[in-house]
């Protein structure tokens, strides 16, 4: 994808859209119009600006775990992160399009 960092991935954790972001480690809400990304190995969030997505953090994964009913705590190599999907519908953004990993096996979240 142009404009977008992408490192191969074998499967999905997540793939949330839209999804609001907390940093638990400085107690921030970092927003709620994000595309989240949990590969085998990196956390992506994805935002729209004018010219199209582009990668807002991507950082190695360390461990995940949640579920869809009570979000989802995110480590990585430099912070911890707290994903819930967001009250809106996220209408017209072009994060909604993307397909971003086509050749990588999803492994359904917890209900």
């Amino acid at each position: 994808m142009r404009g977008l960092d992408l490192t191969p991935a074998d499967f999905l954790h997540l793939d949330l859209f839209p999804a609001t972001v907390n940093d638990l480690l400085a107690d921030s809400d970092l927003g709620s119009e994000f595309r989240v990304v949990v590969t085998d190995n990196h956390l992506y969030v994805f935002e729209d600006n004018l010219d199209g997505p582009v990668t807002y953090i991507k950082e190695a994964l360390r461990d995940f775990s949640g579920t869809n009913k009570t979000g989802y705590r995110i480590e990585t190599s430099f912070n911890v992160y707290h994903v819930k999907r967001a009250p809106n519908c996220g209408c017209g953004a072009s994060l909604r399009g993307l397909h971003l990993f086509p050749d990588a096996t999803y492994l359904r979240p917890n209900d």
